[in-house]
């Protein structure tokens, strides 16, 4: 069973008060109050031991899809000189490596994995950044838990050096497009030219106006719709005392760097150094994204004044702080309609600690001694996603050991919150880029379907939203880009919702999380021993049966055979007394029929 169709309650948070001071030093008195009352418990656990993320090579940046469909948060971890690593998760709090099985398990230098439906068949695909030495690669999801190499066949510098990288619609076609910062050299921009049957890009780089300075070292690069006009910026910062570059979009090439007037490009003081890593997020929500980039020793927290400029406020919120930082993500660990910040650090270089900034009505406390999250590490990278899926969300965090981090949420006086998956149909497939809003009890949140944040990672496209004592969501909007917006009201709160863009629905808030149409999907893992899992789609409620036979027709396992609701279901097949072979599944919902393949081998 999938998280569309499991309701999960928690004891609500109780009602915090809004920090309203007339001035900016009683403000942050009387959060260090609240804090001290304990009127926040963020926690987070360190489960690291049993979770199974551990490779060969030491870890650098980590991106996280549900790449099987199955409903769960996996994990992709980049390795720098050994095997990269795709892990499934097993929906227990552990992990098992497919990397090999699925075809992507490639060995190298490797600095940056992204995910992305290149061809917009509905299954993300992946392009891994190679950092030093060898070839970058893509690989194009085959639909059945495995991938095939394109990289050949991409149209890529396969040989680049590659610091980061992003995915993003930059020219709104429907298509992601793929932007790459190079070492020392200069930086690509690749237009995806859109075939079904291949994953093809286009390099617009000589007209896109995005060189940079020659000789920089990049660190993140980021697509954000910073001013709300429907196409996507691009945001990117660089090592030393390079400037940073904000590309304004104006739905045309070339893109115009214009970070000097939006007061994005400086640093505070001539001690400060090194840009690392970018994280988006509406942290005051005033309706709009404000970004906080990781640097030594300091940090920069750019309030988007939402008239095309910055604000660096990162000293007078309180999150300043940072040791040698890279990794950082904006995300509500304790549901309390504010997104909190963490960042990750090498430890050995000050001392620092990772660090987790609580926000409390816009304005921070760092708690990581006492949420439990304090750690000493060498790691660069860091991504978010609920993987447990029970509406907190929770960290990986690759290392330099190749004992990798799983960092679980277990906040216990969370408050509600709404989980939304975005299906883009006239625009990308992943709806990397869309913006949805989220209006409750009169406070408004935001949040973006990432190609790419952090340090050289991605979180989960699963966007997550903290809604405090809300029970209920008033309305939804989502912003699909190019003026395109969708709207839905009266939403339950502590559900996962599955929303397509340009389906058509009621007011209710079941029908936000129907599926648009009735579809089996591939048995994952397949080929498999012993164990599977189908997962399909019923557009409306009625009765259903699905049954497996042998490739003689006969009838082996009846698996379901009962009126179900509209939703998407999850059926756990185990195959243990039957002999390996192929055999056939066939869903049947009224007067519609679907049938697979699956191999189990023994």
């Amino acid at each position: 069973m999938s998280s569309d169709d499991v309701q999960i309650t928690r004891t609500p948070a109780p009602l915090r008060r809004r920090l309203r001071a007339p001035g900016l030093l009683l403000g942050v008195l009387l959060a260090g109050m609240l804090q001290q009352a304990g009127a926040q418990a963020i926690t987070l656990t360190d489960a690291s031991a049993t979770a199974g993320l551990v490779t060969g090579g030491g870890g650098h940046g980590a991106a996280v899809h549900d790449y099987d469909g199955d409903g769960w948060d996996d994990v992709f971890i980049a390795v720098t000189q050994g095997t990269s690593a795709l892990f499934r998760n097993n929906r227990d709090g552990t992990f098992t490596d497919v990397g090999g099985l699925a075809g992507v398990a490639a060995t190298g230098t490797y600095d940056v994995a992204l995910w992305g439906d290149l061809d917009n068949d509905g299954h993300a695909d992946l392009f891994l950044g190679q950092g030093a030495s060898g070839q970058s690669k893509v690989f194009r999801n085959n639909r059945d838990g495995t991938f095939t190499d394109a990289s050949a066949t991409s149209g890529l510098d396969l040989s680049a050096s590659i610091a980061t990288a992003a995915f993003g619609d930059y020219d709104g076609d429907g298509n992601l497009d793929l932007f790459v910062a190079v070492d020392q050299a200069p930086d690509q921009l690749y237009r995806n030219t859109g075939r079904q049957d291949s994953i093809r890009f286009e390099n617009v780089s000589n007209r896109a106006g995005i060189d940079g300075l020659a000789g920089s070292v990049p660190m993140q690069t980021t697509w954000a719709d910073y001013d709300h006009d429907g196409d996507l910026d691009l945001f990117c910062v660089h090592d030393s005392r390079v400037p940073s570059r904000l590309y304004k979009n104006g739905g045309f090439l070339p893109l115009i760097n214009i970070a000097a007037s939006a007061r994005i490009d400086t640093y505070p003081s001539d001690t400060v150094c090194c840009n690392m890593g970018i994280a988006w997020g509406d942290f005051d929500g005033d309706g709009w994204e404000d970004a906080y980039v990781t640097r030594i020793g300091q940090g920069g927290l750019y309030h988007n004044n939402g008239d095309g400029t910055f604000t660096d406020v990162a000293s007078e919120r309180g999150a300043v702080r940072n040791g040698m930082s890279w990794g950082v993500v904006f995300a509500d660990f304790d549901n309390d309609g504010d997104q909190d910040l963490f960042i990750v650090s090498t430890s050995g270089y000050d001392g620092t600690p990772t660090l987790l900034y609580e926000n409390e009505g816009g304005l921070f406390s760092e708690v990581g001694a006492r949420a439990g999250a304090s750690f000493l590490l060498e790691a660069q990278g860091l991504a978010a996603g609920d993987f447990n899926n029970d509406g907190r969300p929770d960290l990986v965090i690759p290392t330099h050991t190749g004992n990798h981090k799983l960092i679980l949420n277990t906040t216990e006086a969370a408050g509600h919150w709404i989980a939304l998956r975005l299906r883009g149909e006239r625009h990308n497939r992943m709806a990397v880029g869309a913006r949805v809003e989220v209006v409750a009890s009169g406070r408004t949140h935001q949040r973006v379907v990432s190609g790419g944040d952090s340090f050289a990672s991605q979180s989960s496209p699963t966007l997550h939203i903290g809604l405090g004592a809300a029970t209920r969501v008033d309305t939804l909007r989502v912003y699909w880009g190019g003026g395109a917006v969708q709207e839905r009201v009266d939403l339950d709160a502590g559900r996962a919702y599955t929303l397509v863009e340009g389906a058509v629905s009621t007011d209710r808030a079941t029908d936000a999380a129907v599926p648009a149409m009735f579809g089996l999907e591939q048995n994952y893992p397949n080929p498999f021993n012993p164990v599977t899992t189908i997962r399909y789609a019923l557009a409306e409620a009625g009765p259903v049966r699905l049954e497996v036979f042998d490739v003689l027709g006969r009838r082996v396992a009846v698996l379901v055979d009962r009126v179900q609701p509209p939703g998407i279901h999850l059926v756990v097949f185990e195959a243990h007394p039957l002999p390996g072979g192929m055999y056939l599944y066939r869903l049947q919902s009224g007067d519609r029929i679907e049938t697979r393949r699956m191999l189990l081998m023994k």
